[in-house]
């Protein structure tokens, strides 16, 4: 894999910093492998936001917390989310058709196609194949 970039889906994050989630073995295991093979962690702040959220309802603060203290030395880039990204973003999202799409995961996609980033790392399916990283059966 060498030095390709990568960006993190909430759902990712939440399974490496839940013992208990059904997916934290594959999660650590994917992303200890991503690390050895030379990949850049890339995410964006309301990725952040939704894991800490979503720590927070699924265990509490404290697992927010500890999520917050410890993604800055897991993650090499948080990749600015500004007007012109916020606005391809929207554009994803709107042309969508599916009941229940999530903004944060068009956000993800536009994000991605905007820096050049090779690869989503995420369970979702909601990402184009060509992108999404596959994941450890």
């Amino acid at each position: 894999m060498g030095e390709d970039k990568v960006i993190i889906d909430s759902n990712v994050f939440v399974a490496v910093f839940l013992m208990e989630d059904s997916l934290h073995s594959r999660a650590t295991q994917l992303v200890s492998q991503l690390k050895k093979q030379g990949a850049v962690f890339y995410t964006i702040n309301l990725v952040l936001q939704e894991s800490a959220t979503v720590l927070s309802m699924r265990k509490g603060m404290a697992s927010a917390r500890t999520f917050y203290a410890a993604v800055h030395d897991f993650v090499d880039q948080v990749a600015p989310f500004d007007e012109s990204v916020e606005k391809e973003s929207w554009k994803v999202f709107l042309s969508q058709t599916k009941k229940g799409t999530s903004f944060v995961d068009c956000a993800i996609l536009a994000t991605a196609r905007h820096y050049n980033i090779d690869k989503i790392v995420s369970f979702d399916r909601f990402y184009p194949k060509e992108l999404l990283l596959p994941v450890i059966q």
